[in-house]
């Protein structure tokens, strides 16, 4: 036994080494095939090992979890189409010459048959056109309709696949991977809708063949063996069905073959997914359908003249299993609440236990009520803030930590809690009866209205939360009033950008330099020759902090390799970047190509430069209280007031004071960008809104 396990092995390993010398000689033998004349051994063989294929093209079909794991399918099929018409021309060559075409043929005619021509030919007519109308057409159309809509949806998993990628979603390998199985799929789904065209083509050419061999043969046998019409007919009748039963079986194998790998729906979760199990799944899935189809069978059962112990039969059978389901079910949902409860005791080890194990906080959590699980209020805020974490992942270039969803009982049940670090830094309430205004509270108290909740926003703003049916009049006195949505994602936004940039450390700052080696190998090995990965950390830090996307990593490194060697202040080596991604900063900031500036006088800016300080952990400007409370009321002011107008404000300073500056708001309730004049371009025009003086 183990020598013949030995043998199969290496004759395996052996076919497989030489399959492309195998597939020509074969491709060249199925021409012969056409041409010369086969002893009725070699053709009993080829019939057999025809049925062989089929029957194992069906199995493998059924066991494949998806269609790419049998890609090379449409030209399979291509191949066994043409063996077969091959072999349809053997065996119709030697029933025309010598009245005989293998064993195999004839016992497939006799067994038809079964001793009455007239059944024989109505049911081999009826195989054909159920091979040909039902399966090959309907097989077809499905081929046709599936490679349209794969090739319709294409761009748009193309984007996905790249949105995922951008978000962190997938690493590259998994995003080649993605991209190269979408690439199969369409091409697949292309050559199959083609392939089909020869299955047609075969169940048609096989109608033809049939009534060649049955008039054909019946002429023959007439006029060149002598026999009698009727002996002719019943001889090569005979022979026609049997010949056309191992071509249309084969046909009919392989055209179900391709309609179940065309026809399937894929489960990219799960590897060992076949169709069995699928079908087995699905149909087993509601009990209560099984226990009343029992219930109809009984009923049928009862109708008199109908097979009393047949439906019997089959009402147990269906009505066993549908109950064996739902005691499954139950038993399972047992097991559930015996997890509950075990969960339930280890949270008791709290009070009993000392714990040992450590347990991260979690960067960004969403805290919800027990209660609002599953409702759509909060389905659409946890699609809102995803939504929102993976536009700043797009825009921005840097990678956010995961969004973890927890409820919990100790909320309002229509409240939610944004949090960093565990720590709530956003308070909102989920209700589409509700809007959110930001108004101070003197002009508030002259609106007449109730406020029903009040929190603040991720800069410390006041928020008040009033009933929807005033947003008529408060859009009248152009007061902007945000529905339970936008308010969450305006101030969830402002989360990401002030906290986002912390997470920019260096495993991520090696993700890029990773990416760097990959696509411009020189450069990343100068780029880590003359930056270490903290530094590169750092500035990408204060890049990201101030708004600036860090996509353009190609243009920081070759900034930072002109540079980094010279210069080692991780400050200054930003603003030279800074300076590099001009273009880029100043279409961020801008507003129909004009940038809305703040503008220092000369006095004013000579003052600030004067009163610059440093220290080993940077710069700051040493002013005296008064001054630093006057200067940022009149940021406050300015932006307020642009905000009304439409615009959207930004400093403009001297390069050496821009850095200061923007340290020195960076942290209050308004939020400026800080330009330097070397980063204003000549494609973009400074529009003066206000000139401070101090």
């Amino acid at each position: 036994m183990n020598k013949m396990t030995s043998a199969l092995t290496k004759t395996s390993l052996s076919i497989n080494g030489h399959a492309e010398i195998i597939a020509a000689f074969a491709v060249v033998g199925i021409v012969f095939m056409m041409i010369l004349p086969l002893p009725n051994t070699v053709i009993d063989g080829l019939i057999a090992l025809n049925i062989c294929l089929s029957f194992l093209l069906v199995m493998l079909s059924m066991y494949f979890p998806s269609p790419l794991y049998f890609s090379t399918f449409p030209a399979v099929l291509l191949f066994t189409t043409l063996f077969r018409l091959a072999l349809s021309i053997s065996t119709t060559r030697m029933i025309l010459l010598e009245a005989d075409a293998g064993n195999i043929v004839t016992a497939f005619g006799n067994f038809v048959v079964g001793g009455n021509l007239a059944v024989g030919v109505v049911i081999f007519l009826i195989l054909t056109i159920v091979q040909f109308l039902v399966i090959t057409k309907g097989s077809e159309r499905v081929a046709e309709v599936s490679a349209r809509f794969t090739l319709d949806a294409m761009p748009g998993k193309q984007m996905s696949i790249d949105s995922d990628l951008r978000a962190g979603l997938l690493s590259a390998v998994e995003a080649k991977k993605k991209r190269n199985d979408l690439a199969k799929t369409n091409q697949l789904f292309g050559a199959m809708d083609g392939a089909m065209k020869f299955v047609k083509g075969d169940a048609i050419a096989g109608i033809v063949i049939v009534l060649v061999n049955l008039i054909g043969g019946a002429s023959i046998g007439v006029s060149q063996h002598g026999l009698s019409p009727g002996e002719s007919m019943q001889l090569y009748s005979i022979l026609t069905i049997g010949d056309g039963l191992v071509a249309q079986i084969p046909a009919l194998l392989i055209s179900l073959t391709a309609g179940m790998i065309i026809t399937r729906v894929t489960n990219e979760d799960d590897e060992d997914a076949n169709v069995g199990r699928d079908i087995a799944a699905q149909l087993t899935s509601q009990p209560k359908a099984w226990v009343i189809a029992g219930l109809v069978m009984f009923g049928f059962s009862m109708v008199p003249g109908m097979p009393t112990k047949t439906f019997i039969a089959f009402s147990l059978a269906t009505f066993s299993i549908g109950f064996y389901s739902i005691l499954t079910r139950r038993r399972n949902s047992r097991t559930g609440i015996s997890a509950e409860q075990e969960t339930v005791a280890r949270e008791s080890k709290l009070y009993s236990e000392d714990i040992r194990s450590f347990s991260m906080t979690r960067d960004y959590l969403l805290l919800l009520n027990s209660k609002s699980k599953d409702s759509q209020l909060s389905n659409e805020l946890i699609k809102i803030v995803r939504k929102t974490r993976n536009e700043i992942v797009i825009n921005y270039g840097f990678t956010l930590p995961n969004i973890m969803i927890d409820y919990v009982d100790d909320l309002d049940p229509d409240e939610y809690r944004f949090c960093v670090s565990e720590i709530p830094v956003v308070k909102g309430l989920m209700s589409e009866e509700l809007i959110c205004i930001q108004v101070k509270d003197d002009l508030f108290e002259t609106l007449d209205i109730q406020a029903r909740y009040r929190n603040v926003d991720a800069n410390g703003v006041p928020l008040i939360w009033v009933d929807a049916k005033y947003r008529e009049m408060l859009t009248d006195r152009s007061i902007y009033a945000a529905d339970y949505l936008t308010a969450a994602q305006i101030n969830i936004r402002q989360v990401f950008q002030k906290t986002g940039p912390r997470f920019i450390g260096v495993q991520e700052t090696q993700k890029l330099i990773g990416w760097l080696q990959k696509e411009l190998p020189e450069l990343a090995k100068e780029l880590e020759r003359v930056v270490s990965i903290s530094m590169l950390s750092e500035i990408l830090q204060r890049l990201a902090a101030e708004g600036v996307s860090i996509r353009c990593f190609r243009v920081i490194a070759e900034t930072l390799v002109e540079h980094a060697q010279a210069e080692r202040d991780p400050g200054t080596l930003t603003d030279l970047v800074r300076i590099a991604l001009k273009n880029q900063i100043c279409h961020e900031f801008s507003k129909n190509e004009t940038l809305n500036a703040l503008l220092f006088t000369p006095q004013t800016e000579d003052m600030l430069r004067n009163s610059i300080r440093q220290t080993t952990r940077g710069g700051f400007f040493a002013l005296d209280p008064d001054t630093t409370k006057s200067l940022l009321n009149d940021f406050e002011r300015i932006q307020e007031a642009s905000l009304k107008e439409g615009d959207r404000p930004i400093i403009l300073a001297a390069a050496d004071i821009r850095r200061y500056v923007w340290e020195l708001i960076k942290d209050e309730k308004f939020s400026l960008p800080v330009l330097s004049y070397s980063e204003v371009t000549t494609s973009f025009r400074v529009k003066p809104i206000e000139i401070i003086n101090l």
